[in-house]
């Protein structure tokens, strides 16, 4: 029984020394961490953004709270608390500042709270009744808000590395920020935008 003849060995030594394609795969290995990188300082800078527009959100909630809890109830009455109907306009001003990231379908939830101090827990109802007429003797009271949400996170690789999974709303990054305003129980005078009147050349059939 014959054995097979070895490969020469001129072959051999040059398919070894042959640098033809070394290129290509050296870019293919450089190119992957690169891609991550990339990617990852983009979902940063995303994750930048909406943090900076939750502090504004949280801001503008506590601003509009100042004004909304002043105002009477049905009954004429005005009670220093943030009542469950002013939360709903307090939260209409807040989606209003996080309207960009909204729209484009950055945030998979987003939670307002009224916490009694700044870093507290739960939202339990905040009494705001002014202590003395005189503010020089009782500084007013602080309002917070706080703003809870989730980034979805939607850039690949970045979202494995940088997020958790939540269940159903996929990668998310949590975000919170607080806003704190002073609340001077004082009522201000605004009135909501009127729609102008109908002219006759809106009327006019064509």
């Amino acid at each position: 029984m014959s054995t097979p003849s070895p490969l020469p060995r001129k072959p051999v030594l040059g398919l070894a020394q042959d640098t033809r394609g070394a290129a290509y795969v050296e870019f293919l290995i450089a190119f992957l961490p690169i891609f991550v990188l990339f990617m990852c300082i983009w979902q940063f800078g995303r994750i930048l953004t909406v943090r900076v527009l939750c502090a504004h959100a949280a801001i503008a909630g506590a601003r509009a709270a100042a004004v909304i809890v002043a105002e009477p109830e049905d009954d004429g009455v005005v009670v220093h608390q943030v009542t469950d109907d002013k939360k709903q306009q307090i939260t209409i001003a807040v989606y209003a500042a996080l309207a960009p990231v909204i729209a484009n379908d950055w945030l998979s939830s987003i939670e307002v709270d009224f916490p009694s101090t700044p870093g507290g827990t739960g939202s339990s109802a905040v009494d705001l009744t002014p202590k003395a007429n005189n503010f020089s003797l009782a500084p007013p009271t602080m309002l917070h808000v706080r703003v809870s949400t989730r980034y979805r996170c939607l850039l690949p690789f970045a979202d494995r590395l940088m997020c958790d999974h939540a269940s159903d709303s996929g990668w998310t990054f949590p975000i919170t920020a607080e806003g704190s305003f002073p609340y001077q129980s004082a009522r201000y005078s605004y009135d909501p935008p009127t729609p102008p009147k109908a002219t006759d050349y809106d009327s006019a059939t064509p």
